[in-house]
């Protein structure tokens, strides 16, 4: 065996890349480490800051970290933009769309990359202004504003990146069960996704699907009416196995993208989210909920139709409470009824319910 000696962490990683080159490839998150460990030393990031990036990267399981990025991160960063996924998932070649704004780099007309470098330097300011009381609780964290569909700055906040990401997949129920506040309809979604989805290969692509559309939502909304999207991204998810007796990635990335006549009526619902100013962006739009009677899908389906139920009786009920504020909005102002409809585009739309939207206002 021979053993080499370099004395700085960028040398190791640039041995590593060479070596790498010359044998079996690597995962392509080792060589998104590799990439924005180079980047740190180029931005001056001390020693004992990228060890401590380092550490807290490894402690993520590589299979999880594979995981986050090849199902999640990759996925919706690319569907959110209308761009097809081949079947193989993240591999080397999509390393670039990880690698973006680098801060040692001038970058004076590269006007799109003023704001995210603006942003890196408002928190490196305030964490050296309020290190102290951040850490004593005395003043709030304040986080750089990740966003999965922007781009990376490259080097130190890479790495928060995929740490933020990671602890938000956990939140979620990726790994574990979930720190949400769930009603009754949610909880039975995530038992379904944590049990049958887990263990049955049938619905794998299912789960998937829903837990990138939940990743996606919550990262632009947080847990606003959390409920509500939920039961939609499953029957958004499900309807998919429903309508297919076999499935495999290249129908589920037809489906993200709507590329095929089979799935008419079918929602581009990660440009919905990407393009969405408010939950009730998502939440309002309608779904075909059209299925075929496929065999081996019995549990699903019936999950399926439970909540299908649910929704339309919401819709029935939002839509009685509107006809009953039009009939006292005309009585009490004595105006004509074109004018009542005039003024009622004012109002919430639909999407998230009444306790959703009174929670959040």
């Amino acid at each position: 065996m021979l053993i080499v000696t370099v004395h700085e962490l960028s040398e190791a990683f640039q041995m590593f890349d060479s070596q790498n080159a010359r044998g079996k490839a690597l995962d392509p998150t080792d060589l998104l480490k590799a990439f924005h460990i180079r980047q740190m030393e180029q931005d001056g990031v001390t020693h004992a800051r990228e060890y401590e990036l380092v550490r807290q990267w490894e402690q993520i399981p590589p299979v999880g970290l594979h995981y986050l990025f090849n199902a999640f991160l990759y996925r919706a960063k690319q569907w959110s933009h209308g761009v097809s996924i081949r079947e193989y998932g993240f591999t080397a070649a999509q390393i670039p769309l990880f690698e973006g704004v680098s801060i040692s780099q001038e970058n004076p007309a590269n006007n799109w990359s003023k704001v995210y470098l603006l942003a890196r330097q408002c928190v490196n300011n305030y964490k050296r202004d309020n290190g102290v009381l951040e850490r004593s609780k005395v003043a709030s964290q304040l986080e750089y504003p990740f966003q999965i569909d922007q781009p990376v700055v490259n080097g130190e906040t890479f790495f928060e990146f995929t740490e933020h990401y990671y602890q938000l997949a956990r939140n979620l129920g990726l790994w574990g069960e979930p720190t949400l506040e769930l009603n009754e309809t949610s909880g039975e979604i995530f038992d379904f996704m944590q049990t049958k989805a887990s263990t049955n290969w049938r619905y794998r692509q299912v789960k998937d699907l829903f837990f990138c559309e939940l990743l996606y939502y919550v990262d632009r909304f947080g847990e606003q009416c959390l409920n509500e999207a939920i039961r939609l991204f499953f029957l958004y998810a499900a309807r998919l196995r429903l309508l297919l007796r076999s499935l495999g990635f290249a129908s589920v990335n037809s489906y993200a993208l709507a590329l095929s006549t089979r799935y008419d009526g079918n929602q581009r619902m990660f440009e919905i989210i990407r393009n969405a100013k408010a939950p009730e962006d998502v939440l309002g739009i309608s779904l075909d909920e059209r299925i075929e009677d496929i065999p081996r899908n019995e549990d699903l389906l019936q999950l399926y139709k439970k909540l299908r139920i649910l929704r339309m009786a919401q819709a029935a009920m939002e839509i009685e409470n509107m006809v009953r504020l039009f009939r006292v909005f005309r009585i009490v102002t004595n105006l004509p009824i074109d004018f009542v409809i005039l003024q009622s585009k004012e109002l919430p739309t639909a999407g998230c319910s009444s306790n959703c939207l009174s929670k959040n206002m």
